[in-house]
């Protein structure tokens, strides 16, 4: 029986997946193969069927588990969730709570939700469940019953989720309220005092505010995902009388698309780079023919204004930590020119940090780009409006996600906002800086020439290191490097935020944070050491992170050196175990332990490798091109 990929053929519609191609899968990775191709939108019932068929059928080996709790009926969100998920790569697993059970089942420690151990809870409450005189005799309530009904109901999401929060070690994705189509006095409501729209807007701003701190709780903006769809279709009366269902089969596919981008932030599973073509893309025309001066960009006319909106949208991506370049077949001097002599465009060239202009292929560019960055064919989008250039980097490279621009202009900026892969958990200070960053990085890697001995370079760059015990204040960034760093993380563990925080309360836990400057600039906080006390004479390196920006000069050797003084001599153990796993991307960090001077304890092709370092053999290793701060303040 020939294997999905063998039988895909790429001339077929890519709205559509024959429902051969998933009756042929024979594993859980043939059928995310078969989705990769469909978007939200193609999610047709019959589609979904099919799908949710397949997945059952073949399941992941460690799927993300979601619990939906509700006091409404679920279905058919989950499975459609798990079917939007597996068209982005993501395996998930669900359980269902209980109709109206949501309370009952976190309370109980020996509920299906936690034996199920979900990694995402999605908590939706209906205002119909939760407080019905509101929702279907509002008129008759008074201001003073209103505002009660409404404390009522947040003191009820703000238990509720306290309470999930601290019975599992899940994120918790509470839904808010969506405004209903009509209100109930018509257009005397904004009059009314604390009116029906000035409730919902009221009960969505204070869960807003309720839940900011918390870096475990995010909101399902129903409200928002309700009216971009029409909150008139939002609703299937039927559905809801017969089965207490609230939405409307339509209305599915963009709440399981929501829920997919949260899942992608909580993962960390977030695109670094854009790489965008010019001619048509970035503005319209083409420079090489018209000029810079006959290009379409701007707010003056119609399609330079829709090519003004896309390049500000964009630019939101580059101020969010994406990372600009350019792959385009053109000549540079002509390119120069637009960005010179079109300064209205909000885009400048010093926006990008490389750039790949000339008349080879972009698949080519795009390697190219990808190795003078350092990171992986998976973490870059690719937009184009040739549908030929966008079909051969699908061909060429399958791992960089395409996006592929409408003829009209007026439809960029949506394709953009509707790719997924650049939603985040939040927006850290590291995000805001990471284009200088990748500049510096450049500046680097160019200062390498002139020099005869890496050393005399290492020694130009006059790094220092900043070593200290990680605080409150660094969580955010440090479930980043435990999600996103690939090449040099000896485990690749990827730990949640609730982790994280029982790394920093957990006195058996070290976890150490690297920050790093050197005479280019400040490249941020590049790396992490997490070592478990397993007993007074052993310690355990659980997890030791690099970002890539910081790899090639021995930043690892001197955080080693870190360690092993911190464990070995400081705090007395006698023996330091460590662990490699391999990964297909992870083999920079494969020398490392040996290079340390550990000693190779035993490997297995499925396990690893697992070292030992006795303290009477420990000794540092040199990197004197480095200096160290060892801070004890947080």
């Amino acid at each position: 029986m020939p294997r999905t990929h063998e039988i895909l053929d790429r001339s077929t519609p890519r709205d559509t997946v024959p429902s051969t191609f998933l009756e042929l899968a024979q594993s859980h990775e043939e059928v995310i193969s078969a989705c990769r191709s469909l978007a939200t939108a193609d999610l047709s019932p019959a589609l979904l069927r099919q799908i949710t068929r397949a997945l059952d059928a073949h399941p992941a080996d460690a799927p993300y588990r979601i619990a939906f709790l509700a006091n409404v009926t679920s279905e058919p969100l989950p499975s459609c969730v798990n079917a939007v998920a597996a068209c982005h790569g993501i395996a998930t697993r669900s359980h269902i709570g209980g109709y109206n059970q949501f309370m009952q089942e976190i309370l109980d420690p020996g509920s299906a939700l936690h034996s199920f151990s979900p990694d995402l809870v999605s908590l939706q409450l209906s205002l119909d469940e939760l407080e019905p005189d509101l929702a279907r005799r509002f008129s008759g309530v008074s201001e003073v019953d209103r505002r009660d009904a409404c404390g009522r109901i947040l003191a009820t999401l703000s238990d509720t989720v306290d309470h999930a929060l601290r019975t599992t070690t899940a994120t918790v994705l509470v839904a808010n309220f969506p405004a209903p189509p009509t209100l109930q006095m018509g257009t005397a409501d904004q009059k009314e005092g604390f009116g029906e729209r000035e409730l919902y807007l009221h009960l969505n701003l204070e869960m807003l505010r309720l839940f900011r701190s918390e870096s475990r709780v995010r909101i399902l903006d129903l409200d928002r995902i309700a009216a971009a769809h029409g909150t008139s279709s939002c609703r299937d009366a039927r559905l809801y009388y017969l089965a207490k269902i609230p939405w409307s089969e339509s209305l599915v596919p963009r709440i399981a698309d929501e829920i997919v981008r949260h899942i992608e932030a909580t993962r960390g599973a977030t695109k670094k780079c854009l790489v965008l073509d010019l001619d048509n893309t970035l503005w319209g025309g083409i420079v090489g023919e018209l000029g810079p001066e006959g290009i379409e960009v701007g707010r003056d006319h119609a399609a330079g204004q829709a090519f003004f909106d896309f390049q500000c949208r964009v630019a939101d991506l580059k101020d969010q930590g994406v990372v600009l370049t350019i792959a385009s077949k053109n000549n540079p001097e002509d390119v120069r020119e637009a960005f010179e002599r079109r300064p209205e465009m909000p885009l400048r060239l010093d926006d990008f940090v490389t750039t790949e202009i000339s008349w080879g292929m972009k698949h080519e560019s795009i390697r190219r780009i990808a190795e003078k960055l350092n990171i992986g064919l998976d973490s870059i989008v690719f937009v184009d409006d040739n549908p030929a250039e966008c079909e051969l980097v699908r061909q060429m490279l399958p791992e960089v996600t395409t996006v592929q621009l409408p003829g009209d202009p007026a439809e960029h900026v949506r394709a953009l906002t509707t790719c997924h892969g650049f939603d985040r958990a939040s927006r850290s200070t590291e995000d805001r800086e990471k284009t200088r960053q990748y500049k510096e990085r450049r500046k680097r890697e160019d200062g390498r020439t002139g020099f005869a001995r890496v050393e005399d370079y290492l020694h130009s760059l006059r790094t220092r290191l900043t070593i200290r015990p990680a605080g409150p204040q660094d969580r955010e960034r440090i479930h980043q490097l435990f999600s996103k760093t690939n090449q040099f993380n000896v485990t690749t563990r990827r730990y949640s935020l609730s982790e994280v925080d029982e790394f920093l309360r957990e006195e058996r836990f070290d976890l150490s944070i690297v920050e790093a400057v050197d005479r280019f600039g400040d490249l941020g906080k590049i790396g992490l050491a997490l070592v478990e006390t397993e007993s007074p004479e052993r310690a355990r390196v659980d997890s030791f992170v690099l970002s890539c920006r910081a790899m090639g000069r021995g930043v690892e050797t001197a955080m080693m050196n870190f360690v092993k003084s911190e464990h070995l001599d400081r705090r007395g153990a006698d023996l330091l175990v460590a662990h490699y796993a391999p990964t297909p991307k992870n083999k920079p960090a494969s020398g490392f332990f040996d290079d340390q001077g550990f000693t190779l304890d035993s490997h297995s092709e499925n396990d690893g490798s697992f070292y030992r370092l006795d303290s009477r053999d420990a000794a540092a290793v040199g990197c004197d091109w480095i200096r160290v701060n060892n801070s004890e303040s947080q």
